[in-house]
């Protein structure tokens, strides 16, 4: 069982690895427990024994019973971190403590299971100060005899926990405000203070910490060491998979007889993990001022969505205006948006071009249709669903009016649908200044919540991130 001979365990952000199955980092014998990445050792006190059940664990059995880790362990300031833990209890009745740092002030932080008869829950619960903290409980409850991995994950910085059991998320709970947990104290396996009452009475077989683990690292690491403790993985399925939708703002259209605009670029992505910690979020504006018609990038980390075009170019292109100078409509970038229609010709009562929309391009007197994203028709859309249609096209009489495309585009002489992308309607024969409609980026996965940022809300099955508010901010994941 040696480390690198092992289980395929996930290693990004791995910082301590302790396990009683592998004779480098407990011989079956001895007084230290040896991480097996630095080489640091906890020191075993009281009554701590060795079990070969399960090829190797330690088991507690009275209030002296600890593993002491010097302060340097696990001490992680602000930046969230994962503690990983394969146990089984034998008593349960009041609290029992799996593992702590806490010097008797603050800050401190400690994971425990609290119950009666046999059966309880697992908590993680810090204390930043004496006003700052964050208590949260699982699920599942634990009963005596049974053997689990749990993944507990702290952010101090949102004062954040989240608990996964055998692979699977449970909870995520927010407490109030957020700092450090930096702390010269000991980390102390089985106990919260070296001769507790509240010792944990049982077996650990194996400890890991991580710092900026990834989504995928509970599930994976529950499925390479299931055989060892008679547990059936779980499905693929299990593994967090995240949808998303990035919604570029839609082109304006601005001036006498200019063309309808561009819708915003349009793409989704599927993602089968998202590191831990921020990543960035950007959501486009419309295009909202003269001379400067193009609508604004939306951005979910490397993924860019671009501007609609107004007057020329960009995502979902703008159509060629009716006093456009070539005649000769916006092109739409591959995979984002469609081009927009040619004008009629100069002069008279002559159309102006359609913007070009995600789903479709545009042509004579009409806008391109956007793109209907059914994962998505519980944020809204225009009807819901629909996102990123073109402007429409406008006649030089400004009499006629025009549909714009479905997805949010603007009809003649109105604006886009704000957060759909939508490119604005042609000015007509007006000179009217119009904005394209504002952008969106949404992400959705299976599950609880295991993230903050943006709106969050649930809907069969499926917990939603959507944000609407035009500039920057992070999606933060625990």
């Amino acid at each position: 069982m040696a480390f690198g001979n092992g289980p395929r365990l996930v290693t990004t952000g791995l910082d301590l690895l302790v396990d009683a199955a592998d004779k480098q980092s407990y011989p079956g014998s001895g007084t230290v427990w040896t991480d097996l990445r630095s080489g640091t050792t906890g020191s075993l006190t009281g009554s701590v024994s060795y079990t070969s059940e399960y090829y190797g664990g330690l088991t507690f059995t009275d209030s002296s019973s600890a593993v002491i880790f010097p302060g340097s362990t696990a001490n992680y300031g602000t930046g969230s971190f994962t503690v990983e833990m394969a146990f089984k209890p034998d008593y349960i009745e009041g609290r029992h403590y799996l593992m702590s740092k806490n010097s008797g002030s603050f800050p401190n932080w400690a994971i425990y299971l609290s119950g009666s008869s046999g059966q309880g829950k697992l908590w993680s619960e810090f204390n930043i100060d004496a006003s700052v903290s964050c208590s949260v409980s699982s699920s599942t409850t634990f009963s005596t005899g049974s053997v689990y991995q749990v993944d507990v994950r702290i952010l101090p910085a949102f004062s954040a926990s989240s608990i996964y059991v055998d692979g699977i998320l449970e909870v995520l709970g927010l407490g109030n405000n957020g700092g450090s947990l930096t702390t010269t104290s000991d980390l102390i396996v089985g106990n919260y203070s070296q001769d507790n009452s509240e010792n944990f009475s049982g077996s650990i077989y194996a400890i890991k910490t991580y710092l900026q683990a990834s989504t995928l690292q509970p599930v994976v690491n529950f499925n390479a060491t299931s055989t060892r403790f008679s547990k059936t993985p779980v499905p693929e399925t299990a593994k967090k998979r995240f949808e998303i939708l990035v919604v570029a703002g839609g082109g304006g259209a601005y001036g006498y007889r200019v063309a309808g605009g561009g819708a915003g670029g349009l793409q989704t992505a599927i993602l089968d993990n998202i590191n831990s910690g921020n990543t960035t979020v950007v959501v486009g504006a419309g295009g909202s001022s003269v001379g400067s018609p193009t609508g604004q990038n939306s951005i979910f980390d490397t993924t860019v969505s671009f501007g609609g075009g107004g007057g020329n170019g960009g995502s979902g292109g703008s159509g060629a205006g009716n006093r456009a100078p070539s005649g000769t409509p916006g092109s739409g970038i591959p995979g984002q948006g469609n081009a927009g229609s040619n004008s009629s010709g100069w002069g008279g009562n002559n159309d102006t071009g359609g913007g070009g929309g995600a789903g479709s391009a545009a042509y004579r007197n009409t806008a391109g249709s956007g793109s209907y994203i059914a994962s998505f028709a519980a944020i809204g859309g225009s009807p819901a669903g629909w996102f990123a249609g073109g402007g429409a096209a406008g006649r030089g009489d400004s009499s006629t009016v025009y549909t714009g495309g479905i997805g949010g585009g603007g009809d003649t002489f109105k604006t886009g649908s704000a957060n759909t992308g939508g490119g604005a309607g042609s000015t007509g024969n007006t000179s009217l200044n119009l904005a394209g409609g504002s952008g969106i980026v949404a992400i959705r996965y299976l599950g609880v919540p295991l993230a903050v940022g943006g709106e969050i809300t649930q809907s069969a099955g499926y917990t939603y991130h959507v944000f609407r508010t035009v500039g920057t901010s992070s999606f933060t994941i625990f």
